[in-house]
């Protein structure tokens, strides 16, 4: 998949029906339970806390933002080698 292809309209799209589909799943690195959602104010944000991905809303201006997650994973748990 060409990550960068994308807008941030689309991976915002993306990750809010990957958010309910795949279990909190995350469309950059493909992993589930990871993705955290947060409202605050006019802002809705979606994080993937295994690969840093980013994607929010801004309901007031109606902007899309987004950042790229990495490539290489870390350790998923404090005690992976």
């Amino acid at each position: 998949m060409e990550h960068l292809a994308r807008t941030p309209n689309d991976w915002f799209h993306e990750v809010d029906r990957s958010y309910v589909e795949k279990h909190q799943g995350c469309p950059w690195c493909g992993g589930a339970n990871r993705v955290y959602r947060s409202e605050r104010n006019q802002l809705l944000e979606y994080h993937c806390g295994g690969c840093d991905f980013f994607a929010c809303h801004d309901r007031e201006t109606g902007q899309y933002f987004m950042g790229p997650g990495h490539e290489s994973l870390g350790p998923l748990t404090m005690m992976a080698k």
